[in-house]
């Protein structure tokens, strides 16, 4: 079987000759050729095209994002021992009004908070109400204890600095997986995630919060 020959073709043979000549005044106009004008075009839609699709599947993602956090709720009251809580998004509508990172805007006792962005999944336990020694203290005096609740994951003790002041926090690794790796895996599998992040909440929660 031989090989396909390759076919070019004049543009002028695309089109009708009154579109032809309407084409010719427009790039004598702006002094372009024919071939430049219209990969221009070309060009355009192809990339509006695959804006299209970049933005398609965002608004999946989100939508499955926001289905994980109704999860991620339900699940949470399920192995709380004080039962359920009070949620902030209680009363909202989602399914009309999307919030774009659920996750990243989940906070227990004003103190823990959930990222979930390109570096991973995380827990983070941060106070910046002038603490940072409680809160260090905390991590190194209960440091082995713990690697002991979260073997599996890893617990970083990082200094930061913000416009007001100087503070401490440290992250408990649930995932080191980008977000984008995870929200494409199986429904299943990405709620077997969002388990492990609520039982990391409530281990820390119930150990570290109540008993301050």
């Amino acid at each position: 079987m031989g090989k396909k020959r390759k076919y070019t073709e004049q543009v002028g043979v695309m089109f009708e000759p009154e579109i032809l000549t309407q084409l010719n005044v427009i790039t004598d106009e702006l002094d372009i050729s024919n071939s430049e004008f219209i990969r221009e075009i070309v060009e355009e839609e192809l990339n509006k095209n695959q804006l299209k699709k970049i933005a398609d599947k965002q608004a999946i993602n989100n939508k499955k994002e926001n289905e994980l956090y109704d999860y991620f709720d339900e699940y949470f009251e399920s192995i709380d021992p004080a039962g359920p809580y009070e949620d902030d998004w209680e009363n909202d509508d989602q399914s009309d009004n999307l919030i774009e990172n659920p996750f990243e805007t989940l906070s227990i006792d004003n103190f823990i908070r959930c990222s979930w962005d390109e570096s991973g999944m995380a827990l983070i336990v941060e106070d910046k109400r002038n603490q940072t020694k409680d809160l260090k203290d905390i991590y190194l005096d209960h440091k082995k204890e713990l690697q002991t609740i979260f073997p599996d994951y890893k617990i970083v003790l990082q200094s930061c600095t913000d416009e007001k002041q100087n503070f401490c926090k440290f992250i408990i690794t649930i995932d080191e997986r980008p977000k984008s790796e995870i929200i494409d895996l199986p429904l299943e599998q990405n709620k077997r995630m969002v388990e492990k992040l609520a039982d990391a909440i409530m281990a820390y929660y119930h150990k570290f919060c109540l008993t301050q």
